[in-house]
């Protein structure tokens, strides 16, 4: 992330920007001290930390300099009128995926995620939107995050639907749902997809849908997912962003890398209209910024808004299905 944001700084060519990084350890305390570090320096902005239990510790600190803080987390309960939560929002995927799925005329919809702060997430924006546009939340199924209870789990998913497969399973194949949502990736993902293809999921009538952790290689490589639906940033920008980071470092850039990027560009736009281009008016601005992650913009309540494209799973990569929008509605927030 740190060479992502020094490729920023040199590509934008904006002088009156100077990037003070400072380690955290990953610890309170060496947040505490990165913070209280580049705050006596005088700094206006400060990009970071990464984790969300660690943003306190920075906002008090910026809060006493009267500087906004610009949190590579997505943990919205940390957001704030002076924090901004800049990681890839769980319900802004959500919604956009389910959004589409609604526009292709889909209107029953069920949900399978983990019972964490993420699954929360998840399912608080998959109902919202669902009921939003007059669709009906047919089933929603949480599990244990170690995944113990996720066979009890999907039996009453399947037998909520249709006609009764062996045992206690049911046969996930009638018109009971058109859409299932899957908070999920990795092998836990590769385990649910395998279950469900045992409960007779019928792939012809039902919709796999997923969220932005889909945003992966490996996911191409999962035969039972090609064609299934997600909302992330649009490929093509970040293609060739990790082309250039792979000239200068000789490596593969980790997926989080453009958010650092793009936190110190939009800082480098504004810091071309002098001291005080860091205010939140100039932070707000509801016509937003376009980096390599595509449009976005900060809201007042320091949530991030991303235009988002929807993406079908492929064998050879994902496939765009809905361009990102290049504006924002004028409505605003």
């Amino acid at each position: 992330m740190l060479r992502a944001a020094e490729m920023a700084v040199f590509e934008i060519g904006e002088q009156r920007l100077i990037l003070l990084p400072r380690d955290t350890g990953s610890t309170p305390t060496g947040t505490v001290n990165a913070a209280r570090s580049v705050t006596a320096e005088g700094v206006r902005l400060i990009l970071g930390p990464l984790f969300g239990a660690h943003v306190a510790p920075v906002r008090g600190q910026a809060r006493a300099a009267g500087i906004s803080v610009v949190t590579f987390s997505n943990d919205a309960q940390v957001a704030a009128p002076d924090v901004y939560v800049f990681g890839f929002s769980p319900p802004d995927q959500v919604r956009r995926v389910v959004g589409f799925a609604q526009s292709r005329g889909m209107r029953r919809f069920a949900v399978l995620a983990p019972r964490n702060a993420f699954g929360v997430a998840v399912v608080r924006a998959f109902s919202g939107q669902v009921t939003r546009q007059g669709g009906t939340v047919a089933h929603s199924a949480q599990y244990q995050p170690d995944g113990s209870d996720i066979v009890a789990v999907l039996d009453r998913l399947a037998g909520a639907f249709g006609r009764p497969g062996s045992g206690a399973a049911g046969r996930l194949g009638t018109a009971a749902i058109d859409a299932l949502l899957i908070a999920e990736a990795g092998p836990p993902l590769e385990v649910i997809l395998e279950q469900l293809e045992d409960r007779g999921i019928d792939r012809t009538t039902v919709q796999l849908l997923g969220t932005g952790l889909w945003d992966v290689p490996a996911t191409g490589r999962l035969a039972r997912l090609v064609g299934a639906w997600y909302a992330a940033p649009a490929p093509d920008r970040r293609s060739a962003f990790e082309q250039r980071y792979r000239r200068l470092y000789g490596e593969e850039p980790a997926r989080l890398v453009t958010l650092a990027y793009d936190g110190t560009a939009m800082a480098a736009v504004l810091a071309r209209e002098g001291r005080t281009s860091f205010d939140r008016g100039r932070l707000t601005n509801p016509d937003g910024f376009f980096g390599v992650d595509g449009l976005f913009r900060l809201k007042p309540t320091g949530e991030v808004e991303r235009g988002l494209a929807v993406l079908e799973v492929r064998p050879g990569g994902p496939r765009v299905i809905d361009p990102a929008p290049e504006q924002f509605d004028p409505v605003g927030f």
